[in-house]
């Protein structure tokens, strides 16, 4: 199992993270709310983190970057055909990454049960 994270599974442009958000898919977890869209053709999914300035300072915000894209990288089949984005709520900067990881998990499988 290859366990790194190339640039291309990445969103980088803020036209497609507004699509997303708008056409997609919503699950609700305690620490994040997971977006996703599927995608027609067959080719490898990307992934999206957006951590609002209410949840904390820099340093926080970007920690739970950091945690958000460690599980990715251990779940990669997650966003296999799929292009989502996680959206952190401010009580994800108190949690620690077990739970965060619980709760990625959670939302992901009720947003693929219906």
């Amino acid at each position: 199992m290859k366990f790194t994270l190339d640039k291309t599974k990445r969103i980088t442009k803020r036209r497609t993270f507004l699509h997303i958000q708008r056409y997609g898919k919503r699950s609700f977890g305690r620490h994040l709310v997971l977006v996703s869209k599927g995608l027609k053709a067959e080719r490898n999914g990307q992934f999206g983190i957006t951590v609002s300035k209410n949840v904390g300072k820099a340093h926080e915000r970007n920690k739970i970057k950091r945690r958000f894209r460690h599980i990715i990288r251990l779940n990669q089949y997650m966003f296999n055909n799929k292009l989502l984005v996680i959206m952190a709520r401010p009580s994800a900067k108190a949690c620690p990454f077990s739970e965060l990881n619980e709760d990625l998990l959670f939302a992901y499988k009720r947003l693929n049960k219906g």
